[in-house]
């Protein structure tokens, strides 16, 4: 895919810990290095450990807050893991017990995690299934309001590969999911049979041959996180975990070459 970027200011950019530069500030993450390659300059709406909700949301509010942006933007998303579900959740500190928007895992109501107080909250945070479907309407609503707007666009995936692949056995749907929230559940099959029906209704071809068309590749891998783990060593020494600034270089370089 190709952007034409003759007439465009800015790079507005939206994603998890690896888009927002961890540990070495904007300035090291892949956006920076884009935005000074391309000549744009940057917007970066990135919070570490945020889901694929609150990056949806974040680009969207922020356009619609800032409409002087819409026509002289581009716009580029690294997705998260869609087991970071964007919940209204009571937290509790010396204060007291206030409520707070925050990304929430299964893992963080296990023992000694910090919402293990709300042990009866996990089964809400533990469909593998919901996740994915959450993802998938947070890709379509994004990908909607950009088209909407004439904003041109990339996405990449980060961390997991967010597109399903759908495979039909007897007369039932089935869904295999592929680099899913941990190693255990990749390549699982489920049988939508077992689930509320409008999970059928999102996780199917139909989505899967529109929500992906502008998807990159990371140097040739599928997402960010294959790419550094293809040299650990090289892509994270300083950064454990997240891309160092060697690693996003690369990334931009490699987004460049699939864009301009």
């Amino acid at each position: 895919m190709k952007i034409d970027i003759t007439d465009k200011k800015y790079l507005i950019t939206s994603g998890c810990s690896f888009t927002e530069g961890h540990h070495m500030g904007e300035k090291g993450s892949w956006a920076y290095y884009l935005s000074n390659s391309l000549g744009l300059e940057l917007h970066n709406q990135a919070r570490g450990g945020s889901g694929n909700e609150y990056i949806a949301d974040s680009v969207i509010y922020y356009i619609w807050n800032n409409k002087h942006l819409i026509s002289q933007s581009v716009v580029g998303i690294a997705w998260s893991d869609p087991s970071r579900l964007m919940s209204s959740i009571f937290n509790s500190d010396q204060l007291g017990e206030y409520l707070i928007l925050d990304t929430v895992q299964p893992q963080d109501f296990l023992k000694g995690a910090k919402y293990s107080q709300d042990k009866d909250a996990r089964r809400f945070f533990s469909d593998v299934l919901f996740c994915y479907y959450k993802s998938y309407m947070a890709i379509h609503k994004l990908r909607n309001f950009l088209d909407l707007h004439n904003i041109p666009y990339f996405f990449m995936d980060a961390i997991s590969p967010i597109k399903l692949k759908i495979v039909t056995e007897s007369d039932d749907h089935h869904v295999i999911v592929r680099g899913a929230v941990s190693e255990s559940q990749n390549n699982i099959k489920y049988s939508f049979s077992d689930y509320p029906h409008h999970y059928a209704y999102v996780l199917n071809d139909n989505f899967n041959n529109t929500l992906f068309k502008n998807n990159l590749k990371v140097n040739g891998y599928d997402t960010i996180i294959e790419f550094m783990f293809s040299d650990y060593e090289k892509y994270n020494k300083g950064n454990p975990g997240h891309p160092n600034d060697i690693a996003s270089k690369e990334i931009a370089n490699s987004i460049m070459e699939q864009v301009l």
